[in-house]
C-alpha cells in the first residue's frame, strides 16, 4: 500500500500540475530523446539548430512518406472514459501545408478518436485540436499522422479537460 502511494506521488509531481499524458513531450530526454516515441514508416533526426525556445532546444525532425507514424506510449498508463475529451497541442514547423491527424488508439490497436487539423509552412506555429472517445479503455497510446515531407514537432501535448474544471 505504501509502495502504491509512494509510486503515484511520485507520478505526480514528475507530471507537475498539467496532467500531462505524453511521455518525454519535448525530446529532451537526456537519456534517450525519442524516449516514449516511435516513428514508423519514416525518417527522422534529433535536431537543435532552430528550436521554438532555447531552453527546450531538442526537437523532432520526421522525413514523412505515404504511411508516416509518429506514436507515443503515454507511459504505458493511459486510460480513457467513454466520452472523455482530450486536448493535444504542439509546435509543428512543416516544410510544406498539409493536415496531421491525432489518433487515440486502445490496447488492441483500434481508433476509439481522432481529430484532424490543417498546418502551414513558414515556421513554427502553435496548433491544437480536440479528441474525444467513443469507449472507454486502458492502456491506450496516442499516434500522429503527420503531412508528407519534412516536418519538425516539439512541445507535443495531451491533457484531458477534466483538468479545468
Amino acid at each position: 500500500m505504501i509502495r502504491l502511494v509512494l509510486a503515484s506521488l511520485l507520478a505526480a509531481i514528475s507530471l507537475g500540475n498539467t496532467g500531462e499524458i505524453l511521455n518525454n513531450r519535448d525530446f529532451e530526454n537526456k537519456d534517450d530523446n525519442m524516449k516514449g516515441w516511435t516513428v514508423t514508416n519514416g525518417r527522422y533526426v534529433i535536431e537543435d539548430t532552430a528550436p521554438v525556445h532555447p531552453a527546450t532546444s531538442s526537437y523532432l525532425t520526421i522525413y514523412s512518406t505515404a504511411g508516416t507514424v509518429l506514436s507515443n506510449d503515454c507511459n504505458g498508463t493511459f486510460e480513457v472514459r467513454q466520452g472523455e475529451i482530450f486536448d493535444f497541442n504542439a509546435y509543428v514547423n512543416p516544410s510544406q501545408k498539409g493536415k496531421m491527424v491525432v489518433f487515440i488508439i486502445d490496447e488492441n490497436g483500434e481508433v476509439i478518436g481522432g481529430n484532424t487539423f490543417k498546418v502551414r509552412d513558414g515556421g513554427w506555429k502553435h496548433y491544437k485540436c480536440s479528441v474525444q472517445v467513443s469507449k472507454s479503455s486502458g492502456n491506450c497510446k496516442i499516434d500522429i499522422v503527420p503531412p508528407m515531407g519534412k516536418v519538425s514537432i516539439d512541445a507535443a501535448s495531451l491533457v484531458s479537460t477534466d483538468n479545468y474544471k
